[in-house]
């Protein structure tokens, strides 16, 4: 399965200049199979960019989505999600930092064109983006702390007990 994400890395270089930004982040990423996770994630061990996926999570995908996860992934480290940027509100709020990272990645995802699961997937909670800004009635284009912050004041109002989660 690590040869078939590796391919999909390969592909997505030789076909996509309007993509090099991702793509090269994605060339960075170490692929390491975990099933103990249900989705992917990434992360730094050993000073490599790994990124976990659950075997069944990428079999489960078409290719598109295959190569949107990818850049999802990628796109967290661009953006520093995953190093000092984002260390402070992992650590005090794992779930809403997750989410409010994703909100602002995956509008970037969306506007170039990468197809992430959509909601008829078996993973409806995972990739929150315009659905869950309308939802939440948030601002588009804000940063991962001011998603954060907005976030936790939605969090706060709601009356119905929802709960932030990696799909919002």
């Amino acid at each position: 399965l690590t040869r078939l994400l590796d391919a999909q890395k390969f592909q997505m270089l030789c076909t996509s200049t309007r993509r090099a930004f991702f793509t090269q982040a994605i060339l960075s990423l170490e692929f390491v199979e975990d099933w103990s996770i249900e989705t992917a994630c990434t992360h730094a061990a050993g000073g490599k960019r790994l990124m976990r996926f659950n075997p069944d999570f990428i079999i489960s995908l078409t290719e598109r989505e295959v190569a949107g996860v990818l850049a999802h992934e990628a796109l967290h480290w661009l953006l520093e999600h995953v190093g000092e940027r984002g260390r402070r509100l992992f650590e005090e709020n794992q779930q809403r930092a997750n989410a409010a990272a994703d909100l602002e990645v995956n509008q970037m995802l969306d506007e170039s064109g990468y197809e992430l699961p959509g909601e008829s997937h078996q993973y409806p909670a995972l990739f929150p983006g315009c659905k869950a800004l309308k939802k939440y009635k948030l601002p588009p284009w804000e940063s991962f702390e001011k998603y954060w912050t907005l976030l936790d004041d939605k969090q706060q109002q709601n009356q119905d007990g929802d709960q932030f989660g990696p799909g919002c």
